[in-house]
């Protein structure tokens, strides 16, 4: 019988919506934790700031999707 990992894998959800400078703060945030993401995935709301640009910032260490209209 195969025995459980000591970790398991945690993948992070971040719904966002025109909130870049949060955001910077957020991802930095779950970057420095003691027990890393397997995944970070950014959902990005339709946002009109730098949100964008703030998630390509940190490049492959997450993944990036964005709506094109707000959807609530």
């Amino acid at each position: 019988m195969a025995s459980a990992p000591d970790v398991l894998p945690v993948s992070i959800i971040v719904p966002t919506f025109n909130r870049a400078e949060l955001l910077r703060e957020a991802i930095t945030s779950l970057l420095e934790q003691n027990r890393p993401a397997a995944q970070i995935l950014i959902v990005d709301d339709g946002s009109t700031d730098d949100t964008a640009t703030v998630a390509a910032a940190f490049g492959e260490k997450l993944s990036y999707a964005r709506l094109e209209t707000n959807e609530g």
